[in-house]
């Protein structure tokens, strides 16, 4: 049987190679990433971000400055080389969690990683 995150993460990258690294995120736990990203010792920041008031967040080394946030998406941009964050929810509690490279169009690809998110909702 096909794993369908993984899948999900080949048919992402494949349609936008600007977004390089990919994770699964249910409640505060990291369930599922790409093997260029450990987010397991961020979860906990990752999981109260919609809540928090705070307009940058630091997750790992770098910092992130808040572009875009609402009930089913996050955005936030780091300066220089350090890219963009993105989360698309893909159901209650559960959310998709991307970086993309600093040449990347954030929304754009925030469009595609929350179109991923839609098609994984009834697979996990």
């Amino acid at each position: 049987m096909e794993d369908p995150i993984a899948q999900a993460w080949s048919d992402l990258y494949t349609s936008n190679p600007k977004i390089k690294a990919f994770a699964l995120l249910k409640g505060s736990s990291v369930t599922w990433q790409t093997s260029n990203w450990n987010l397991v010792n961020e979860a906990d920041v990752l999981s109260s971000i919609l809540k928090s008031p705070a307009d940058t967040l630091r997750i790992g080394d770098v910092e992130y400055h808040r572009v875009h946030v609402d009930d089913t998406s996050f955005v936030a941009t780091a300066d220089g080389d350090g890219g963009h964050l993105l989360m698309s929810l893909i159901d209650v509690g559960t959310w998709l969690v991307a970086w993309a490279a600093p040449e990347a169009d954030p929304e754009l690809a925030q469009i595609d990683l929350a179109k991923t998110a839609l098609d994984l909702r009834e697979k996990v």
